[in-house]
């Protein structure tokens, strides 16, 4: 989303880069942890229990409410903002822009609320009635790499490659999808991930090239 507000590709490139960084460091935490917890607590422990068993062993009883707290804290945040950013999705970019007529300010804010409904409503059977077949933390990064994927292959080629081109995005929104519902048919979710990576990547590339052949 900061990308997409920018005023121009040059700033986007700036925000981009820099908030790398701290992406960067935000996916490398959870790694350490697990391996400070495993170098603690021996290889026998069970790898989805060692973080928080490691938290409660070296934590005093105020700073672990602390750092629940803050976990707690930081999930709500993270869940309000999925949900305001689908309903958006869903309302300004699917059902607007199959609508011939624009909708007025209030028409807008009611699609708005009742797409915010439908998803939180679909969110609460998932999370109660659903049951996952495997590790949740791996379905979890499955399902956000069907977009993270394709967009990361489409943004990174459309902002810093100058041959890309819609081709190029399309190809890429699609088959990095493709590579990650393969999860879904018993695919192991290393390969999957890597794999939805890969072929986001490869099809704006190859997209990109068919493009400019078909444009030229």
């Amino acid at each position: 989303m900061r990308t997409f507000s920018t005023r121009d590709p040059e700033t986007s490139k700036k925000v981009f880069s820099w908030t790398g960084f701290i992406y960067l460091g935000r996916g490398m935490m959870p790694p350490l942890w697990g391996i400070a917890a495993l170098t603690m607590l021996g290889p026998n422990v069970n790898s989805l229990e060692a973080m928080p068993t490691m938290l409660t062993r070296i934590l005093p009883v105020g700073i672990l409410g602390l750092v629940v707290s803050g976990m707690l804290a930081a999930t709500m945040s993270v869940n309000s903002s999925y949900l305001l950013g689908w309903s958006s999705i869903i309302a300004q970019d699917i059902i607007l822009s199959l609508r011939k007529k624009p909708l007025g300010s209030s028409s807008q804010v009611l699609l708005n609320r009742t797409a915010n409904l439908v998803v939180s409503l679909f969110v609460l059977f998932w999370g109660i009635w659903y049951t996952l077949s495997g590790p949740t933390y791996f379905y979890l990064n499955i399902t956000a790499s069907i977009f993270l994927a394709c967009a990361f292959a489409a943004v990174i080629g459309g902002l810093f490659w100058s041959c890309a081109n819609t081709l190029g995005g399309y190809c890429a929104m699609i088959t990095g999808a493709i590579g990650a519902v393969a999860f879904f048919f018993h695919v192991p979710a290393s390969y999957a991930g890597l794999g939805s990576f890969t072929l986001a990547g490869l099809a704006m590339m190859l997209g990109s090239l068919l493009g400019e052949k078909k444009r030229a």
